[in-house]
């Protein structure tokens, strides 16, 4: 465009009031005529004008492209919005009209994007168009935001300026990133990078593919959130060219921050890929989004690439093991540490885990966002360290974030059942049935011990631990009698078990011993045993008063139900047994309260 009077022609726009500019003055002409005029003079505008109509339109064009959009946004507001601002002349009405510029918005929108599909054919170093089309997008997304606000929600004329400012939003997009290539001489002649061809970088990535678990790669992962929640249709990887991709990419789907990202990222992705020579200073810098969120996508192809089997697997694998967690946070997905776990590198991907947290101990609110596969990886990526209480704190911290209450139950049941199932393979159930469990943790454990006939064996001994004798012996019990509806022999556990709760059954007060002797027989003998030599350990005139008269729990000799009720009473509640049965005392002058002599042998 020639220089040569640019200045005069954009001093005398920069004059002109904005409200004059489309109407008659004195001599019956109209500012942006003789603006026009002035124009076409210095080969500044086209000579193909018709009317006052696209005169107005040549004159924005000249002003959006030499850094005086505002111009155009004071006309929409002074003039179009105002509504005191009218005309009889029909022409000098549409001029004055919103629609007239909604109208150069949308013929503007229309050349920029043929010239942004145009570049693919003529390469992008050599597209004429890399910052005057920003310029002017820029002006147009704000003057459509403007017109769109004013409309009336709903109608017809506001989504025709919604899908203007949209489309506008995509060229800006695109045009940002292609002068953004252009500085860092990003275009390569063939388009395949560091691979020999297209079929090549293709094996490549099938080869990613195929070696994840899930047979679905961080790569494929991407382009499926890029397809499903930010509109971006149609992708395929890789792509012909780089400018192809950015075609694709940019000129499709939304353009919201998310998946403004979510396609910053995949050019990334692209650009690591076929080793194109990217600075991640100037890459950050240049869109804005701060080195951690930078390092964040550049793990995404790192862990793809160590998963690949090429020459540069093992140097990715120990980058990407020493960057995600340092750059980890809530944002994080959460596939990142499963893929690296799955590499070899369990510390590497908890101490990510932790630092998407917000640190070990935290109630961050990212640890109820979780899914319940995730709550379950990430127990099992804490056992795999060896840390069975930070797996248990896992689960309460997720389970104290969901609200819930049939959410919450099975998350922590599948949590728990993940716990149980690692321990035992790992003979770490010691150390589960050890932990500082609630009340509704402690049903969902029992639950999940009652399910599995592998480890309901546990539950006697769990019992035991708690202190709690009567529900051990009911819990082996029920074992006994499940082992002889099915006719199995007794497991090596049960039968220790069973030795472990006879020399505790002392201990358990007397009608629980009764109960135990009377439904299930199988300890009789065993009990039995336990009193003779606790009796034949101490001889009748040297046991302590204190000693508890077994006589009325002989097997053989059962006492009435009365009787055993009266002995099963702990020591405190047959004091006050007999204190109901005895005659109510009434105080006089003089007269002492009597003291039960069962008292003195209690305190003693």
């Amino acid at each position: 465009m020639p220089a040569q009077g640019i200045s005069p022609l954009l001093q005398q726009l920069s004059e002109v009031p904005i409200a004059e500019l489309c109407r008659r003055t004195a001599d019956g002409e109209r500012p942006v005529q003789s603006l026009y005029d002035l124009g076409t003079e210095h080969g500044l505008c086209s000579i193909t004008a018709r009317d006052d109509v696209e005169r107005l339109y040549s004159i924005f064009d000249l002003a959006v492209v030499h850094g005086l959009g505002s111009i155009v946004l004071d006309y929409v507001e002074g003039v179009c919005l105002d509504p005191f601002c009218s005309s009889s002349d029909p022409l000098e009405s549409t001029l004055l009209d919103g629609r007239c510029i909604k109208r150069w918005c949308q013929l503007a929108v229309q050349r920029l994007s043929k010239a942004a599909w145009q570049s693919k054919s003529r390469g992008l170093a050599s597209d004429p168009l890399l910052t005057a089309p920003l310029a002017a997008l820029n002006t147009i997304v704000l003057v459509s935001e403007t017109l769109a606000l004013s409309e009336t929600e709903g109608s017809a004329n506001r989504d025709s300026v919604v899908e203007v400012m949209h489309q506008a939003r995509q060229l800006q997009q695109f045009y940002q990133v292609t002068e953004w290539a252009a500085r860092q001489q990003l275009d390569f002649g063939n388009g395949f990078g560091r691979f020999a061809s297209h079929q090549q970088w293709c094996m490549a990535v099938e080869r990613r593919r195929s070696n994840s678990p899930r047979n679905s790669s961080l790569l494929q992962d991407h382009l499926r959130t890029l397809e499903q929640q930010h509109g971006c249709s149609g992708l395929t990887y890789p792509a012909q060219s780089f400018t192809g991709a950015l075609q694709s990419l940019f000129l499709t789907g939304d353009t919201d921050a998310a998946a403004w990202h979510a396609k910053l990222a995949l050019l990334l992705y692209y650009a690591l890929d076929a080793g194109l020579p990217a600075p991640a200073e100037a890459f950050w810098q240049g869109f804005g989004i701060g080195p951690a969120l930078y390092r964040q996508w550049h793990v995404r192809f790192l862990l793809d690439d160590a998963a690949s089997g090429l020459p540069s697997s093992p140097a990715s694998l120990q980058q990407a093991a020493k960057l995600l967690p340092a750059c980890a946070s809530p944002e994080t997905p959460f596939p990142f540490l499963e893929a690296l776990a799955r590499l070899g590198q369990p510390h590497a991907a908890l101490a990510a885990l932790q630092a998407r947290a917000g640190g070990l101990g935290s109630s961050a609110s990212s640890l109820h966002q979780l899914t319940l596969t995730q709550v379950q990886a990430a127990v099992c990526l804490h056992l795999e360290c060896g840390s069975v209480p930070e797996a248990f704190l896992q689960v309460r911290q997720h389970c104290a974030g969901l609200r819930d209450a049939e959410e919450r139950q099975q998350h922590s049941t599948a949590a728990l059942q993940a716990l149980m199932h690692w321990a035992a393979g790992h003979k770490a159930l010691g150390q589960v049935l050890q932990l500082p469990l609630d009340t509704q943790e402690e049903q969902v454990l029992i639950k999940v011990l009652e399910r599995s006939q592998e480890s309901a064996a546990l539950l006697p001994l769990y019992w035991m631990q708690r202190g709690n004798m009567a529900a051990a012996a009911l819990a082996q019990a029920r074992l006994g009698d499940q082992a002889a509806s099915a006719g199995s022999a007794a497991s090596p556990v049960k039968a220790e078990t069973s030795k472990l709760l006879a020399a505790a059954a002392p201990s358990m007060p007397a009608v629980q011993r009764s109960l135990l002797e009377g439904r299930w027989p199988l300890f009789g003998p065993v009990l039995a045993e336990q009193r003779h030599l606790q009796k034949s350990s101490h001889p009748p005139d040297e046991l302590p008063d204190s000693a508890p008269d077994d006589s009325a729990l002989d097997a053989s000799q059962p006492s009435p139900p009365a009787a055993s009720l009266q002995e099963g009473l702990l020591p405190m509640d047959r004091l006050a047994a007999q204190h109901t049965a005895s005659p109510v005392w009434s105080p006089s002058r003089g007269s002492k309260r009597p003291r039960p002599k069962i008292a003195r042998r209690v305190m003693r």
